[in-house]
């Protein structure tokens, strides 16, 4: 990746939504409906987006708990994986696949951070709790992965690379 790289830079502007799990001073502007308050503070439990390059720190610190985008979700996908060579994909989102990976990396690096802590964690009803939450997550994360895959390979490479093929001779 570069520096410069704009489809990367594009690519994390994905919005993610959210739920914060702390109370938050000077931040309400994050959630639409707390807009033009005077007190600008973010109660705890306010669903908000934030995009991807800030979720990363934000969730490792436990600050907010994810959810995935609504054209990552279980339904978005199962339509996906029903006819992938003719989803819209631009309707979604441009970068759709690189966001998509960006989001499964992310949560990968922030399960991966968590299971750490979850194993210092004395609790152990409380480390089971967690360590089953996110399984279910970590599940969901390589369904999202397959579904990616598949939206991206079959017809839809073959007719891409039919594409550039035909034109390769026009120069």
């Amino acid at each position: 990746m570069s520096y410069y790289d704009i489809d990367e830079i594009l690519a994390e502007e994905e919005l993610m939504p959210c739920t914060n799990l702390f109370d938050f001073s000077h931040l309400s502007h994050l959630d639409q409906d707390l807009r033009g308050q005077s007190d600008n503070y973010l109660p705890e439990g306010s669903k908000i987006k934030m995009p991807l390059w800030a979720m990363e720190k934000w969730s490792k610190l436990g600050y907010v708990r994810m959810s995935l985008p609504k054209h990552f979700n279980k339904k978005s996908r199962e339509r996906l994986e029903a006819d992938p060579a003719d989803a819209d994909l631009r309707k979604k989102n441009e970068r759709f696949f690189m966001s998509g990976c960006k989001v499964v990396s992310l949560i990968e690096r922030c399960a991966s951070a968590i299971n750490d802590s979850i194993s210092k964690t004395p609790d152990r009803r409380v480390a089971r709790r967690n360590a089953n939450a996110m399984n279910q997550l970590m599940e969901e994360v390589d369904e999202l992965r397959q579904t990616l895959l598949v939206t991206y390979t079959g017809e839809r490479l073959r007719r891409t690379l039919d594409w550039a093929m035909s034109s390769v001779g026009d120069e």
